[in-house]
């Protein structure tokens, strides 16, 4: 019976043990850095009562990480709003660059239709140039043999 009751407290005792590491380990897991901390705190400070005040550190230190939590989720927001209005003004660059050079191409069609249309013109004047000076080549062509003939048969 003596056995049964030792074997019984030793596995109480390791269940304890055990239990004891596994809340030690989560306590120094959830709540060490910043418990060393307050209690370093308190022993700069000596408050005259120091649970209440390592308390109200405590809480300060909560709000102070919610501040820090919230600022970078608002960060994190303007960041993200950022690249999409960045995003936003790259698109608008885009179709506006689409916009000139199709503008541009355009332009430069209707300039080479107008050279183009410039140059028969040209070429139409030319012509009618080369025909009046071969209509005036003939005509004068044709009164020098008129006035030849005219000539021998004075003779």
């Amino acid at each position: 019976m003596l056995h049964l009751s030792i074997t019984r407290a030793v596995v109480t005792a390791n269940i304890f043990v055990k239990q004891n590491t596994m809340d030690t380990a989560y306590l120094k897991k959830a709540v060490g850095d910043q418990l060393a901390k307050g209690i370093a705190h308190v022993c700069e400070v000596l408050p005259s009562d120091p649970v209440e005040y390592l308390a109200l550190w405590l809480l300060h230190e909560i709000q102070l990480e919610e501040v820090k939590a919230r600022r970078q989720i608002e960060s994190d927001e303007l960041e993200r709003l950022r690249k999409e209005v960045e995003k936003e003004q790259l698109i608008k660059q885009d179709a506006a660059a689409k916009v000139i050079q199709s503008e541009m191409k355009n332009f430069l069609q209707k300039r080479e239709e107008q050279k183009r249309k410039q140059q028969e013109e040209e070429e139409q004047l030319r012509i009618q140039e080369e025909e009046l000076r071969r209509r005036k080549f003939t005509k004068v062509y044709l009164i020098c043999r008129i006035g030849r003939r005219i000539a021998n048969s004075r003779r």
